[in-house]
């Protein structure tokens, strides 16, 4: 007989890390992949930093957003195909990160399109750091908490 006020909780096979039962393994591999690109982020060149860690960003809404749409009754598609639109709309809490990110959509996009060629050092560590910060809010929002050693 389960007790009702217990969390289920699972180990992760890889990562280290103990999950709740209610997140799906797609918002634990999204959650997974953002981390992983996080990482490489932090030992590339400017230019490549500011490209990995937005992705980086990117995993770890897509992990939120998996994660809402799981737990509504209704799934339906949604209209933007921006994954910060739909956090802004699915998750209000998410709405001052959202404009955060927004901030580097554009300049992600020039350098992306080549129109920037050289991204100022400060400018991607900044958002390596914003990147960092997110992710960290992410893990908690899901839950996701290190395997005891």
């Amino acid at each position: 007989m389960a007790t009702p006020n217990v969390v289920d909780f699972r180990a992760a096979a890889r990562g280290g890390i103990v999950v709740p039962g209610g997140v799906s393994r797609q918002s634990l591999d999204l959650f997974t992949r953002a981390r992983g690109l996080a990482a490489m982020a932090a030992q590339a060149e400017p230019d490549e930093q500011l490209e990995l860690a937005y992705r980086a960003a990117l995993r770890g809404a897509g992990a939120i957003l998996n994660m809402s749409e799981g737990q509504s009754s209704k799934r339906r598609r949604r209209r933007s195909q921006s994954a910060w639109e739909n956090l802004k709309v699915s998750r209000a809490e998410y709405s001052e990160w959202v404009a955060r990110f927004q901030s580097y959509s554009q300049l992600r996009n020039e350098v992306r399109l080549g129109l920037v060629r050289r991204i100022d050092a400060r400018k991607s560590r900044e958002l390596m750091g914003l990147v960092d910060e997110f992710l960290d809010v992410v893990e908690a929002d899901l839950g996701i908490l290190p395997a005891a050693a």
